[in-house]
């Protein structure tokens, strides 16, 4: 039972990792495309590929402090950097009051959008995105799980859900909050309508 238990572990924790690499590559090979009209084909895909694979080996095979902890952290303070950037010079009132609004219809509606499974018009949307992304969190439940285990051990519970699901929860919302009202923003304005609608077909 213990071997059938590591073996679907293994081959979750495997599914979940090409899922992120495969959306990862083609969200890549997508913006090379749109901004420097690099044309689509396997080519582009395999070299983008390669490259992010020697970026993750080469934060792999260095020790904890020197490569994956380095490779956060540039992520993290670009991430941020690039949230504020977008803050104070996008939209700054349509994300505030797109924020606010989003949260409202979130509240509202979480239990209807929860158990939605579409039977009557069965539109293909709930299991494109909604069972498609519960499939791929899920399949990193056994590396997450052991992971916050491992960084949580001394933590209180208290800690522990402030650390694990409130704080990423809040950072998650300001996050799809900043980006997605910015892209959105660029739809609904005259000037700039269609960069973002182009930019992923």
């Amino acid at each position: 039972m213990v071997r059938i238990i590591d073996i679907v572990t293994l081959v979750a924790v495997f599914a979940g990792q090409c899922t992120t690499i495969g959306l990862g590559v083609m969200q890549l090979c997508s913006g090379i495309n749109f901004n420097y009209g690099v044309p689509l084909g396997v080519g582009l895909n395999i070299a983008v590929l390669i490259v992010v694979t020697i970026c993750y080996l080469c934060s792999a095979c260095l020790p904890i402090q020197k490569g994956i902890r380095i490779g956060s952290n540039i992520s993290m303070v670009c991430t941020l950097g690039l949230m504020l950037f977008l803050f104070l010079v996008g939209p700054t009132v349509f994300i505030l009051n797109n924020f606010v609004n989003g949260t409202g219809l979130y509240l509202q509606n979480i239990v209807r959008m929860s158990l939605w499974m579409d039977p009557i018009e069965q539109g293909g949307w709930v299991g494109g995105w909604t069972i498609f992304y519960w499939a791929w969190w899920i399949s990193w439940a056994p590396f997450v799980g052991i992971f916050i285990a491992k960084i949580s051990k001394g933590r209180t519970i208290k800690e522990f859900v402030l650390a694990a699901l409130v704080a990423p929860s809040i950072f998650d919302m300001i996050f799809m909050c900043i980006f997605g009202s910015t892209a959105l923003n660029f739809e609904l304005v005259e000037a700039t309508k269609g960069v973002i609608w182009g930019a992923v077909q």
